[in-house]
């Protein structure tokens, strides 16, 4: 996986874009990454970063597990969907 999301970075950012990649454990190094981490805890994590970024925005998951977490997490912000947003990328990586 890492391979494919470091071309998905690399390509995007050969056409200028600004690539932002969100990791659950790059920003929690101290948590055992065994730990299971509660699902609202790790959606609020999400939510808040998704609003931090600068809009517009795309998003981009890795795998299906992941774009429903970016989902749930979008519409708890108050968005209807991710296509709303379609100039920046966002990777969410490691928090399942």
């Amino acid at each position: 996986m890492l391979a494919i999301r470091d071309g998905f970075v690399e390509t995007l950012k050969a056409a200028g874009k600004q690539v932002t990649v969100l990791n659950f454990m790059g920003d929690h190094p101290n948590l055992d990454p065994f730990t299971r981490v509660p699902r609202a805890d790790r959606r609020e994590w999400l939510a808040r970063r998704i609003r931090a970024l600068p809009k517009p925005l795309a998003i981009m998951a890795e795998d299906d597990r992941f774009a429903i977490e970016v989902m749930h997490a979008v519409r708890a912000w108050g968005c209807a969907s991710p296509r709303m947003w379609p100039s920046w990328a966002v990777m969410t990586t490691g928090w399942l």
